[in-house]
């Protein structure tokens, strides 16, 4: 911000230094108050037509001149120069005129610009205390002082000479000019001085705000700077985990590669045991010589399935079976492979077996096969099943049941056939399975089915569909083609089971007579 003093000053003396202002100031205000003092003295002269030889005022002129240059010196930066003229004009000026003035003249007069540098001094000795207002009033007072002595002054060295009385108004006139000229020039002064202390102490407050600004910056940055710190730790210690978490990654990825690889060996091994265990099924001809038409519903809950369809011919008869294994999965596949192997065998070693005998066979040689006893805790495990024989001549069907039901629908109605309440296999209970004999008809529908139907959890309850709702569905799709019935039994389980999962193996046989 430019002040005053700064456009006094300029560049040549640094912002603190006192001494180099003073002389700037004390040069500068002696020249402007040897050369005021002049004007003035000058202007009384021509304006009272006061003519006084003895008055020099060429020296006032030369004092101003002398002062100027000093200062020009010093704004030359020749500051040692300028200060050796300012001591020696000042010294001069304060000699000069109080010894070789005029005894017969009134050159006491010039008294008044040594009154004027005075106060120059005066000023700047009281603005380096900074008390502005003390330097008014002690311009005021010097001024009354040489008012009222110099005319005083006058009266005692020349006991004949009394200003008052001789000039008479033109003394007063004199006196209120000279007051005039100072009361301005000290007003000026007064007024410069005030205007820079403000600027100065404006300045302060602005270089103490900016102190105390980056005081907080520094004390910001400080903390930004512990900051850092904790950040760079803790990158540290994150990159480090990050490096601990990459070589688990890795290492779980390098198990995963390892299970998905045993797996698919896994997979690729049921996917081919399936095979082996379609291969021991019966394919469907021996069906088609027996009845009109038939379908079979297959769902296996995964791969390998514990259900499985029996046929063979047996002295002119169909013998069917669907058959659940306990579980599901490689367990009831390994269990049905048993049963197709059982039931092959006793076919063959025995002739006018009833399906109620063969199942009670069937239960030996599983309790057998499976080191089996009443109240082994090893496993319960075994199958239920319906087992029935067909005479195609006489329309004649008998059935066996583990379980498992039979079903027949026959001019809208539904007759079922409740299997025995025990498996093939250990039982607490055990007794001889029961043999049904039914006579059939032409159009008559038969159907075999596995429990994993009727079990399904599903529906808007989330329950077991249970036998009601699958007759309930037999009633609505029995008069459809037998094909049809499969979509139709299939759809409605989808829709039945929804987004649950699959409990159990599914397995469903129709047939028509």
């Amino acid at each position: 911000m430019a002040t005053p003093m700064n456009l006094l000053f300029r560049k040549t003396c640094e912002k603190d230094d006192i001494k180099c202002k003073a002389t700037a100031f004390i040069a500068l205000t002696g020249g402007a108050s040897a050369l005021v003092a002049y004007i003035v003295l000058f202007l009384r002269n021509y304006l009272t037509d006061f003519d006084n030889p003895f008055m020099d005022l060429g020296r006032l002129l030369i004092i101003a001149i002398v002062y100027f240059g000093a200062y020009l010196i010093f704004q030359l930066n020749y500051k040692t120069l300028a200060k050796l003229i300012l001591i020696y004009s000042a010294l001069f000026t304060l000699l000069y005129f109080p010894v070789f003035f005029n005894y017969d003249g009134y050159d006491l007069y010039v008294l008044y610009p040594i009154f004027i540098f005075l106060l120059g001094a005066f000023a700047q000795l009281i603005f380096y205390f900074q008390k502005e207002i003390v330097y008014y009033f002690i311009v005021m007072l010097s001024l009354i002082l040489a008012l009222v002595f110099t005319d005083d002054i006058y009266y005692l060295s020349f006991q004949t000479i009394d200003l008052r009385e001789d000039w008479g108004r033109d003394y007063f006139v004199i006196e209120l000019a000279y007051f005039i000229v100072f009361f301005t020039i000290s007003g000026i002064l007064y007024f410069v001085l005030r205007k820079y202390r403000e600027a100065q102490s404006l300045q302060l407050r602005l270089s103490r705000k900016m102190i105390k600004k980056n005081h907080l910056i520094i004390q910001k940055n400080t903390a930004l700077s512990i900051k850092n710190t904790e950040l760079k730790d803790l990158k540290t210690e994150l990159d480090q985990q990050n490096e601990e978490l990459q070589a688990y990654i890795e290492e779980v990825s390098s198990q995963r590669d390892q299970i998905a690889s045993r797996n698919q060996e896994i997979i690729q091994s049921i996917t081919y045991a399936q095979k082996i265990q379609s291969a021991l099924i019966p394919k469907g001809k021996n069906i088609y010589s027996f009845f009109d038409d038939f379908f079979v519903l297959n769902k296996p809950k995964d791969i390998l399935s514990g259900d499985f369809l029996w046929t063979t011919q047996y002295e002119g008869k169909i013998i069917v079976a669907v058959a659940d294994c306990t579980g599901h999965g490689v367990p009831a596949a390994l269990l049905s492979v048993l049963g197709i192997s059982a039931l092959n065998e006793i076919v063959l070693a025995h002739q006018n077996l009833h399906p109620n005998q063969i199942l009670n066979y069937l239960r030996e040689k599983v309790v057998v096969a499976l080191s089996q006893s009443d109240g082994d805790e090893l496993t319960k495990d075994g199958m239920d099943i319906s087992l029935l024989m067909f005479d195609k001549q006489t329309l004649m069907l008998e059935y066996a049941g583990a379980y498992n039901p039979l079903v027949i629908i026959r001019d809208n109605q539904i007759i079922s056939f409740d299997g025995d309440r025990m498996p093939v296999g250990v039982f607490e209970a055990e007794k001889q399975f029961s043999n049904h004999e039914i006579q059939v008809q032409k159009e008559d529908l038969i159907y075999l089915f596995s429990d994993g139907y009727v079990d399904q959890f599903g529906g808007a309850k989330n329950k077991k569909m249970k036998r009601k709702h699958f007759k309930e569905l037999l009633v609505k799709v029995y008069t459809l083609p037998l094909p049809a019935q499969k979509e139709r039994f299939a759809m409605f389980f989808s829709e039945w089971k929804g987004n649950e999962e699959q409990v159990d193996d599914v397995l469903i046989l129709g047939l028509k007579v």
